[in-house]
């Protein structure tokens, strides 16, 4: 009887942006992406896996839940050793236009940071995170491991148009690959679902990667899904989804508290709120009360 490990891991992505975030980088983010693994994904592979034919997944799903104003993702799979070597790590790679909206992983906040970003970009500067997870068991030949892995995208919806009237709701664009981005191949299927929040709404948009390639399941889950031996390091192509999103988008970038303690033994407290706001200007009233 196959021995079953089962492997979770979680990583959680807080947002820290220096300036506002264009829209026509927004949209170039997955394209170029994509065009980043497909010129370079034999170098990524050398480098970073010693055994790139040990593993395959037999099965593995991607669930993006889409939230007021963050994302969600947990995929989850099989993988399998098929080569008599043992295996004892496995690799999980975060695409850049993801990676991007959650920033690096620090453990000071204060070190955190975006790479520099612009129009003219240099693929050869860009970078997807690449995690080694070590196993608690080595793998032998056949052998399987359960995977669940989740993390969450922060501020990353744009709001389109940048301005609407008060009686309108909210409608923001959200971009994505339609493919997992997997350092080993499928054997059976790969799955992307995508499950919207209770208060969204799909919106028709004229635009050639409006829910392309997705089925609809009801008017808030979506599908997209492959089938039999499947490449390792694919993108697939851009996709874009465009819905009512009528939440607000602001949020504190920074809280800072001062407590200073006098010498006749005073205490006096000082906190300062940064605040953002991500969303779309309404142009008949826009206004912010903080008591």
């Amino acid at each position: 009887m196959k021995l079953i490990y089962v492997t979770f891991i979680r990583f959680v992505f807080f947002i820290y942006v220096h300036g506002k975030l264009n829209i026509d980088i927004f949209e170039k983010l997955v394209n170029i992406d994509i065009e980043y693994i497909n010129v370079y994904k034999n170098d990524i592979e050398k480098k970073y896996m010693k055994k790139p034919n040990s593993l395959i997944y037999e099965h593995v799903s991607k669930y993006i839940n889409l939230k007021n104003n963050y994302v969600e993702i947990v995929i989850k799979g099989k993988l399998k050793n098929v080569q008599d070597t043992l295996v004892e790590n496995f690799l999980f790679l975060l695409p850049y236009h993801e990676a991007y909206q959650g920033t690096n992983l620090y453990k000071d906040i204060e070190e955190m940071n975006i790479d520099p970003f612009n129009d003219d970009v240099d693929l050869s500067h860009f970078n997807l995170r690449v995690y080694e997870i070590i196993l608690s068991r080595k793998l032998k030949l056949e052998e399987n491991v359960l995977v669940k892995l989740s993390y969450t995208l922060g501020q990353p919806y744009f709001p389109y148009p940048l301005e609407i009237d008060f009686i309108n709701k909210q409608n923001v664009l959200f971009y994505l690959s339609s493919k997992i981005l997997l350092p080993y191949q499928v054997e059976k299927y790969e799955r992307i679902e995508i499950n919207l929040c209770e208060a969204c709404d799909i919106v028709s948009l004229d635009d050639a990667c409006f829910l392309k390639g997705l089925k609809k399941i009801n008017d808030k889950n979506y599908i997209i899904e492959y089938e039999h031996n499947i490449e390792s390091f694919n993108l697939g192509n851009k996709i874009l989804l465009y819905f009512v999103c009528d939440y607000n988008l602001g949020y504190f970038e920074k809280v800072i508290k001062n407590i200073n303690i006098s010498s006749l033994g005073y205490i006096y407290e000082k906190e300062e709120y940064f605040l953002k706001k991500n969303a779309a200007k309404i142009n008949k009233f826009d206004r912010y009360i903080l008591k």
